[in-house]
This record gives C-alpha cells, structure tokens and sequence, in this order.
C-alpha cells in the first residue's frame, strides 16, 4: 500500500523521477487533475499543501464541488475466460458477479493494514 500525504482532508501520492531527480504526486480522490513537485520531502509536503489550498480556492470562486463523488460503478477488463468462470461461480453461488467482486474488493481493503480513508 502506498503512503499519503495529508492536508484539509485531502490526501497525495508521493513518487520519485530519477529522470528528473525530484519528487512528485497528485491529488487523489477529486475530479480535476492536480500535481506537485519539489526536490526534497519537505519541498513536496509545502507544493502539495499550496496546491490543496490554491484548488479549494478555485473550486469555490466555480462554485464546483471539491471532492470526487463516486457512482459505485466502474467497468473492469478481465481475460474472457476468466469472465465466463465468473459467471458460472456466480450462477452457482446463486449471486451476481457485481457481488462476488465486491466481496472480494472489501476483503482485499479490510486486509490492508495502512488506512485508506
């Protein structure tokens, strides 16, 4: 699981270019797409915050809302194969195949240990 950085509720990745030799992320969980940099930790840490507030900002000078809503639906691409033994497992189990993958998407996140909220 990968580590965030948190400002206002908000949360960042954190990556390293070794192309560029700095650091970077984005935003994660709003429906615009922002990033940050910075050469060192506490560099990256300060652009994230200033980007958080900078797009809080203009969310509200929009009047746009400022984090992600999610529909609960996602397309997903899986080897057909692997798509007809969902099915068949499915129909056995007496269940639908949107429920057999939730169940498995809640077990995986249950069993993280790093927080993902």
């Amino acid at each position: 699981m990968a580590d965030f950085i948190k400002h206002k509720g908000f949360k960042g990745t954190v990556a390293y270019s070794a192309a560029d030799k700095c650091l970077h992320g984005r935003i994660v969980g709003i429906p615009d797409t922002v990033i940050y940099g910075g050469n060192d930790l506490i560099e990256l840490v300060d652009s994230f915050n200033q980007a958080v507030d900078e797009y809080i900002k203009d969310c509200e000078r929009l009047g746009k809302p400022v984090k992600k809503t999610y529909s609960g639906h996602f397309s997903i691409r899986i080897k057909p194969i692997l798509h007809r033994k969902l099915d068949y497992l499915a129909a056995s189990r007496k269940t639908s195949v949107s429920k057999i993958i939730e169940k498995v998407v809640s077990d995986t996140i249950s069993s993280e240990t790093t927080s993902i909220d």
